[in-house]
């Protein structure tokens, strides 16, 4: 579930948000014993009455599961979510391959539950993925339209920094997140092809290319600060495919790449013009995939929390080929920049469910609006 909040001022100063609600339910989560059929209730929610059943096995694979419908909650009381406390999930020494229990209490994010290396990109089978009803996730976007960006070419990829305070720029809060988390940049990854460029695969598919817009931890001072720590990222990811039409979303900053095509070189754009291409995304995807990982270019660190919305936003080939002109450190051309597939191990691919279409940025649309479209065709 994503909740999209664009606060909107009109004076200087920090004006009111308006806000869309997207009614939740967090499940009962249950663990059937691989050794003793033994059925542990790991949480209960007296206030509904009702105990979904979902048995997680050694892989985290969803065996079965009876969703709650949303009309039975309280979807305005965010205090009535339940939250999971505890999870015994098995683990295997490395030194002595010995299976033992080890007891959880933030599943599913924490890293150190779980066998390394927790390395990333994976290919996301969806039929596997555990389905969890979670906390609403908040994406809040501040409004942007008088606040600058810089894009530069890394000889890498592009990046997208938002200049100005932390106030200035996207947060993410709920979900899978225990904290607030600040964006700190977007960048993209991309193949020698038009149909293998992304990092995650779903189904064992590709995509064209892959948008990451990185947050770190506000418990933390820094970015850097918090790439050293555990709970320090999470990288909020939106796949692309090829159209046969240019995305005019993506116009802005591609009609810019020309002008960077050089190592190290920078020009400064609009941040809502830069990041309205992947935060629309936001408006088409009914759900989203959360894992524990890692960065996927060094340092490569084992803190991060991926968000990865399935439904992919477009683009053409020839905004595509664009990026692959931008130069590289080694004096050629970035062809390609994608980090090759990861194994999952036993780490659990979380599916978020019951999330209705919110507004992209800028459309002037408001959740009533879309709930009126739905009742009234």
């Amino acid at each position: 579930p994503v909740l999209l909040v664009i606060p909107r001022s009109t004076d200087g100063e920090r004006g009111q948000s308006n806000m869309i609600f997207i009614p939740v339910v967090f499940f009962l989560l249950t663990q059937m014993s691989d050794s003793d059929n033994t059925r542990q209730d790991v949480n209960q929610n007296p206030s509904v009455g009702n105990k979904p059943d979902i048995l997680i096995s050694g892989t985290f694979q969803k065996k079965d599961s009876n969703i709650l419908p949303p009309s039975q909650l309280d979807s305005g009381n965010a205090s009535t979510l339940l939250y999971p406390r505890r999870l015994t999930v098995p683990r295997i020494s490395y030194l002595t391959n010995d299976v033992h229990q080890v007891t959880y209490t933030g599943w599913p994010m924490d890293p150190v539950v779980f066998n390394h290396p927790i390395q990333s990109p994976v290919d996301i089978i969806t039929h596997k993925a555990v389905t969890l009803e979670i906390p609403l996730l908040h994406f809040v976007l501040p409004e942007l339209q008088d606040t600058m960006a810089t894009l530069t070419n890394s000889g890498h990829t592009v990046f997208v920094y938002i200049l100005g305070g932390k106030l200035q720029r996207p947060r993410l809060k709920g979900g899978p997140l225990k904290q607030t988390f600040i964006y700190e940049q977007m960048h993209l990854h991309w193949g020698k092809e038009d149909i293998w460029g992304s990092e995650h695969f779903l189904d064992g598919d590709s995509y064209s290319a892959e948008i990451h817009l990185v947050f770190y931890n506000s418990k933390y001072s820094t970015f850097d600060q918090a790439v050293e720590e555990k709970d320090g990222l999470a990288v909020f990811t939106v796949l692309a495919k090829i159209s046969q039409a240019n995305n005019p979303m993506l116009s802005p900053l591609e009609r810019l790449l020309a002008n960077i095509s050089k190592v190290g070189a920078s020009i400064k754009m609009n941040a809502s013009e830069a990041i309205q291409w992947p935060a629309s995304a936001l408006g088409t995807n009914p759900e989203y995939y959360t894992y524990p990982g890692s960065l996927t270019t060094a340092p490569f660190s084992e803190n991060v929390v991926f968000i990865i919305l399935p439904v992919p936003i477009t683009l053409s080939s020839k905004q595509l080929g664009s990026f692959r002109e931008l130069h590289n450190t080694h004096g050629g051309r970035i062809i390609e920049n994608k980090r090759q597939l990861q194994p999952l191990h036993s780490r659990p691919i979380v599916r978020s469910v019951h999330l209705s279409a919110v507004h992209p940025p800028g459309s002037g649309r408001t959740w009533t609006d879309r709930q009126q479209d739905r009742n009234y065709g």
